[in-house]
Order: C-alpha cells, then structure tokens, then sequence
C-alpha cells in the first residue's frame, strides 16, 4: 500500500505499455472506484553516431599515416579529430580506397617489410589495444633525377652595330650539365633575314675557344664562303673538344669584329648544341641539348 508519490519505471528499453489500477481505501468510509491509467513507454533512445565525412576522412588517412625510418606512425585520432573505430569502419566502407604512405629516410633496394598496427586509443588512459596487424613487403626505387643542361651567356641576344663606330664584340657562352657527357658541338649558321649569308659576308674575324689552353680559332678563315659550321669537330670529324662533367661548367669565348663591307640588315646566328659519342667513331646525337639565338643589326 502506498502512502505516498511513487515511481513507474519501464522494464527493459523496449517500447512497451505499463497499465496501473488503484481504489483508495480510508477507514470508516467505502473503498473508492477502481482507477486506471495506461502509460506507454517510448523505446529509449540509442546514443547518436556523430557521423563522418568519408571523402574527407579517406584524404585525412592518406595525410597522417607516414613510415619513416622507425616503422609505422600513425595519429589519426590526434591529427584527424576521429576515433580509430570510426576511421576504420569509414576506411572499410570506401569502395576502392587506398591509403597511401610517405617513405622517408630510407635507401634504394628490396625486401623492405612494412608492420601496420590497428590500434584504437584511448585518450584518457593515453594508450591503445591492438585491433590487429597486417605485413606487406614493399621495395624502394632510387629517385630518378632529371637530365638539365643549359646554355647561359654575358651578352645581350639582340646586339646592333654601326661599323663607324663599332665593330668589335667580346663575350662568354657557358655551358653547364648535371650529367656527364662523352661531348658536345654547337652546329653555327647564319641568316639575313629568311636566306642563308655566308660568315665572311657579315664578320671580318670570329674568333672562338673553349677553355684556357686551347688557342683561339679563326672561323672566318675557315669558313669564309660557308653558311654553317660544326664547332667542336676538326675537320675529319673526329671530336675536337673535351669530355663533360658532372657539374663543372666550360666556358666559350667570342671575339668577332663585323666587316666594313657587311650590308646593312638584321643578321641571325644559331647555335645548337648536341650531344656526342665517341665510341670508336664520333656520333652526333639528333636531339637539340639546347639552342641560342642571337641578333645582330648593322646600321
């Protein structure tokens, strides 16, 4: 018998219907009516899933997992603001997604074992349990580094001449490699315009050399009447020049002085360097290592 409020609690977290009767009883006065009350209990609701962003969870996992010289390395709850069991239930369920990982410090070769533990941590204890591990073996390529060689020079690409004034040049043409190479040449020619003008009609002289012991040659005077030439190449066309080096530039100078008798006009010299081999026989490779244009006006 209750003499006072009391509580009606539901018995499970089912949905469920609770039906309560009650008669007040009173000494010296009749028993009342039977009340009934029906009350209904709802099913209690389960804790919500805070949800998660798969897209940006998959490019959340590929960020924070690096393996570097000490093994794997993962923070995805500290650097990706998830916990482990929902970064891995997400993982899961992303059709086709790969995680990638960064290596670092390690050298080229094979037979490189890669530990992934699955750990789920807990940010109170600051520790974690092992879910579970998976090895796979993996291979590390040497990085490829790229061919450059390149052609730079002290002058101006556009230069012009008053021979009553002026008529002498001096410059340096360097050329640089991060490879090594077995050689080079430059093919020379010259243009007025769009035809093709021999070089004794432009230069009185055009002294070139590469390097400091080599002695500074005449082109004119081999080549007066010719609109191109091969630099580097003697003229029974074996290899006049020196083996290149790996990062050890060699330098090209010009000394030209332009006839008194050039015509007036806008002249063009080309330069193309390319490769050479000179296994037993000097072999000029087709492709262009690089080229330099430069303008001549005389007035």
């Amino acid at each position: 018998m209750y003499k006072g409020p009391f509580i009606v609690k539901a018995l499970g977290d089912q949905e469920e219907t609770v039906t309560i009767k009650a008669i007040g009883i009173k000494s010296g006065y009749s028993n009342s009516a039977v009340a009934t009350k029906v009350i209904k209990f709802k099913a209690a609701e389960k804790p919500t899933d805070p949800g998660v962003d798969k897209e940006a969870l998959a490019t959340k996992i590929a960020e924070v997992a690096e393996l570097d010289e000490e093994g794997i390395r993962t923070e995805i709850e500290e650097q990706a603001g998830f916990p482990f069991s929902h970064i891995k239930a997400a993982a899961e369920s992303i059709d086709g997604h790969k995680s990638e990982f960064i290596v670092s410090g390690l050298e080229a070769g094979e037979g490189y074992t890669l530990l992934i533990e699955m750990v789920e941590w807990d940010r109170t204890e600051g520790a974690g349990a092992v879910l579970g591990s998976e090895t796979t073996g993996f291979d590390v390529k040497a990085e490829e580094s790229v061919k450059n060689f390149s052609v730079t020079k002290d002058f101006d690409s556009n230069m012009v001449f008053d021979t009553k004034n002026l008529s002498e040049f001096k410059g340096k043409i360097t050329l640089s490699s991060n490879y090594n190479l077995q050689g080079t040449i430059a093919e020379i020619s010259l243009k007025k315009g769009d035809g093709e003008v021999n070089f004794g009609d432009l230069f009185k002289s055009l002294k070139m050399k590469t390097g400091n012991d080599e002695t500074a040659q005449d082109y004119v005077v081999y080549y007066p009447n010719a609109s191109s030439f091969n630099y580097g190449l003697y003229p029974n066309g074996t290899y006049a020049g020196d083996e290149f080096v790996a990062g050890i530039s060699q330098d090209t100078t010009i000394e030209a002085e332009i006839s008194d008798e050039a015509e007036v006009g806008i002249y063009t010299f080309t330069a193309v360097f390319k490769e050479i081999t000179t296994d037993g026989t000097t072999t000029v490779l087709e492709t262009p290592l690089d080229t330099l244009v430069i303008t001549i006006e005389v007035k």
